[in-house]
Order: C-alpha cells, then structure tokens, then sequence
C-alpha cells in the first residue's frame, strides 16, 4: 500500500516509504540512528477519517518513538495498523531480538537496542506486550499510544480479493516465501492463507525451510540446489509447484 486516499475517507500509508530498509544501501542501515519520524509525518499529512498503516518492511528499531514524537504524542481517531507479524515489543521474538539484525544490527549492538526499548516500554508495560507492538521495530508499539488499533494485513487483503471464496474453489493451494520460518506463522501471508485455505490441501514453496510446519513444505534450494535457486528462481518454482501439484490434489478430484 503506497500512500494515498480513496474517495471513501480513509488514507493508506505504506510506513516503508519513509522508514524502509529498501531506502537505505547496506553500508548506511543501523538500527541505532534510524527514526519512524517521516511515518509520523505522512499520518499527519493524510488528515483522513481513517488511516490505514501497513507496518513492515521497516529499517527502523525505535519503537515507533519518531512517530509518536513526529506526531506530538497526539492522539490519531481512526487509526488502523496493518500488520504481517503479532509479535510484543520485547523479549526473544520482540522488535530487537526477533527483526534487528535484519535491519544491520549487529549482535553486539542488541543488548543496548533492547534496553533502549524497555525504557521506551515503561510508558504502557502492558502494551507493550500486545499482539503486533513489536511489528516494524516497534512502530506498532509508538502507533498504539496514539490510539492505532492493530489488525491483521493479510486478513484484510484476504477479505479485499475473496480469498476464503478463491480457496473453497481450489484443488490445491500454494503459497511461501523467502524464508518459511518462526515468523511465517505468526500473522505473515502464509498463516493467512493457511486459515482461509480451510479444509483445502495447502503447500508452501519457499527459498529455505526453517520450521516444522504444520503442512508440506518444500525448500527450493534444497529441490533444485542452491545454484539454479539463484540463478533461475522463476522456472525453478514453476517447475517444482506444477510437480507438487501433480501429487497434492484432493481426494475426490477427478
């Protein structure tokens, strides 16, 4: 969701077009120095009934303190924040811990991120610890203290495109990403499609493995090898999606 309106009175923000790890080279990204500032400032400037965040993505690990400062810690009506992750803001699958070494921490550097986000929780503890404060490094937590109510992403597109309909028609559906890990079940794309799939065999194709899933899940480096993973990732998930479709069909299909 980039920023924009529509004509029904709500504003969607993509918080990455401010504070994404894509606007910053490798070199530049330390979750030390990088602020949620500019999300706060494109929430001012949407001046919409309701304002619809899509959290993630983010280069950032401040707690969402720049938002909230880039707001004056007033409080946002209607805010509603998107998010692909229900994780709290602290602890071992929190901001810091869980996502910064994502955004250039170094391991060293987590300790002293992870203080900083504990003095930051002191303003709501119990906040802090809900479902999605811990999302784009925090920004969940800082949007929530104007008053930002968090709902699913996926759940939200899900009902935007019918996909609970889309599945009930399918043989077989397919879905992944990247890396298919603790994350992926805990609010991500894949945990969504997994709910509206239903009673639907589900598959998840993903560049690596990293957890015990609760349905099948391929590896594509592990499938086809690390070199032509890379080299040729498109035809090689075509080609390993088609072959799995070909033995992961509904009982009674024809």
């Amino acid at each position: 969701m980039r920023s924009g309106s529509s004509t029904t009175g709500t504003a969607y923000i993509e918080a990455a077009q401010a504070n994404g790890l894509e606007l910053l080279a490798p070199e530049e990204r330390d979750p030390l120095r990088t602020s949620s500032f500019g999300v706060g400032e494109l929430i001012a400037a949407a001046a919409m009934p309701q304002i619809v965040v899509g959290l993630g993505g983010s280069a950032t690990n401040d707690g969402g303190r720049g938002a909230f400062e880039a707001l004056a810690g007033q409080r946002v009506d209607g805010l509603l924040l998107a998010t692909d992750v229900d994780s709290p803001l602290l602890g071992p699958h929190g901001a810091t811990y869980g996502f910064a070494p994502q955004k250039g921490a170094r391991p060293e550097q987590l300790p002293a991120l992870e203080q900083r986000m504990q003095d930051w929780a002191q303003r709501d503890p119990e906040l802090a610890q809900a479902p999605g404060a811990g999302a784009a490094g925090g920004l969940g937590f800082g949007l929530m203290l104007l008053g930002g109510r968090r709902v699913s992403g996926i759940e939200l597109v899900a009902e935007a495109v019918g996909l609970a309909d889309a599945c009930a028609e399918a043989d077989l559906v397919i879905t992944g990403e990247g890396k298919f890990d603790w994350q992926s079940l805990h609010g991500k794309v894949a945990s969504g499609v997994l709910t509206a799939a239903g009673d639907v065999p589900v598959v998840v194709l993903a560049g690596t493995v990293d957890v015990e899933s609760p349905v099948p899940a391929y590896s594509l480096i592990d499938e086809v090898g690390r070199e032509r993973a890379f080299a040729e990732p498109a035809a090689a998930l075509a080609e390993l999606a088609g072959a799995i479709a070909q033995v992961s069909r509904r009982p009674n299909q024809r």
